[in-house]
């Protein structure tokens, strides 16, 4: 069995950035990621509240390989535009799981 788990993060944008660009670009090394493991990425921006928001599909034979593989995706695609991911690990997040058949 397959399991899939969508992540969506959204993060506030600190210091002189264009978001715009910037979100043109997450979304581009996000694509890039793409294949048979990561699929349905998206970026979406609100320029007045400097926050951007991303999402990835994981696809893995676990709940945590699939997890694990979209979450990597996300900080990949930071850390290629020049974003930095201090304490990535300790982001707090909630999980919501179910089985779709």
């Amino acid at each position: 069995m397959i399991v899939s788990v969508g992540l969506n993060y959204t993060f506030t944008v600190v210091g002189a950035v264009d978001l715009d660009a910037e979100s043109d670009q997450l979304m581009d090394e996000l694509l890039k990621l793409e294949g048979t493991t990561l699929t349905d990425s998206a970026v979406s921006a609100d320029l007045a509240a400097s926050e951007v928001a991303l999402e990835i599909v994981g696809h893995g034979d676990t709940f945590e390989e699939a997890w694990a593989r979209a979450n990597a995706a996300i900080r990949s695609a930071i850390h290629a535009v020049g974003g930095y991911t201090p304490n990535w690990e300790a982001l707090q997040t909630s999980q919501h799981a179910e089985l779709v058949s």
